[in-house]
């Protein structure tokens, strides 16, 4: 799962906790916080300290330098898709040379 938002996060760690089998008392006790703030950081209702949520990261394992290096990949995918519909490289029909008109088809000669 990528991290685009603090509530993404959230759902990223719950998920982890989760396939680890611990508790949200489990997770409070391995930081040396409360069971409420591993919750309201789940549910993306805390602006938590980038210290708490690092430590969190790390008691868990979860690698944020792998999730923003794929956010940053989708980005750069989406933006080359969206240069290459602009600049007309793909039409109706699918995929199309440049300098080619869209209409024109490679029909064999009937002679």
């Amino acid at each position: 799962m990528q991290i685009k938002s603090v509530i993404d996060m959230g759902q990223v760690i719950r998920m982890t906790r989760q396939q680890k089998g611990w508790s949200q008392s489990q997770l409070a006790d391995q930081l040396g916080t409360s069971q409420r703030w591993v919750s309201e950081i789940e549910n993306g209702k805390s602006r938590a300290e980038m210290g708490r949520v690092l430590k969190c990261l790390r008691v868990l394992e979860i690698n944020l330098t792998s999730a923003i290096n794929d956010e940053i990949a989708e980005q750069k995918h989406a933006k080359t898709l969206r240069d290459t519909i602009a600049h007309g490289l793909i039409g109706s029909g699918g995929f199309r040379v440049p300098g080619q008109a869209l209409d024109q088809t490679d029909e064999e000669d009937p002679s």
